[in-house]
Order: C-alpha cells, then sequence, then structure tokens
C-alpha cells in the first residue's frame, strides 16, 4: 500500500529508468515438501527433522549457500520432497545433508515459510526462489 500510495502522490514521472541496483527479481523455481514418513518437529521435540526454531523469519529473505534450515535424524529415503516433472524427487538440487544439517546447496530466497505441521502436511513447507538476472532498462 506504501508503494502505491507513493507513485499514485508523485508530481511526476521520471524521465530516467530505475538503477539496476534498484531492482530485484526472483521466480519460483520450487515446492517443498515433507513426505508422510518423515517426522518434523518446529518445538524441539524429537523428529527425522527438527526445524530452526527462528524458520519462519527467514521468508522471503536470500539465504547463502549453505544456510541450516533443520537437524536430520539418521534414517533411510530422502528428508523432503521437491516434485519434479514424471514425479521425479528434485531435493538434492536444493538441499544437502552435511554434518546432520539440512542445509541449501545454493542461494535460495524461501517464500511462504511456515511452523505450522497442520499446514505443512496437506500443503508444502514452503517454495524456493531463486534471484532472476536484472533486466536490461531502458530511458522512459
Amino acid at each position: 500500500m506504501a508503494v502505491l500510495d507513493a507513485v499514485l502522490h508523485l508530481a511526476e514521472l521520471p524521465l530516467h529508468a530505475p538503477s539496476v541496483a534498484d531492482i530485484d527479481l526472483f521466480h519460483t523455481v520450487a515446492i517443498v515438501k515433507v513426505p508422510p514418513e518423515v517426522s518434523l518437529s518446529f518445538d524441539g521435540s524429537p523428529a527425522d527433522l527438527f526445524f530452526r526454531e527462528d524458520l519462519d523469519h527467514l521468508n522471503f529473505s536470500e539465504l547463502a549457500r549453505g544456510t541450516a534450515l533443520a537437524r536430520v535424524r539418521q534414517r533411510r529415503g530422502p528428508p523432503l520432497s521437491v516434485p519434479g516433472l514424471g514425479g521425479a524427487n528434485r531435493w538434492q538440487e536444493f538441499f544437502e545433508v552435511r554434518d546432520e544439517q539440512l542445509v541449501l546447496r545454493a542461494s535460495l530466497m524461501p517464500a511462504m515459510l511456515t511452523r505450522s505441521v497442520p499446514a505443512v502436511r496437506p500443503d508444502c513447507l514452503c517454495y524456493l526462489m531463486e534471484r532472476l538476472a536484472a533486466p536490461a532498462v531502458s530511458a522512459c
């Protein structure tokens, strides 16, 4: 609303294009789910995946490669599901388990992260977005 209000109150439109540094573009590359056979915890109770306490505070923040999101208890099978075409699980494109920690393989921005098990189970843990190259900007 603040941006819309500011635009509506402009005295005139600028004659120059915005700086490339002022444009941050991201696009969604994956939806992250927790398989039904994987137990999860946000409150410290024992589980296959024990997510960090501040998980929901990471929403819409670009996270660096290697950022830890959860502790992983030893188990067989993938801790996450990232559905791809044809039903393939693409989780290892985005995550890895390193020293019992679930970490990001690349710089990514999570969106819609939740700490609600009733929300995660039928829907998803989050969406992942990656940065797009800034577009060429021409003068107005």
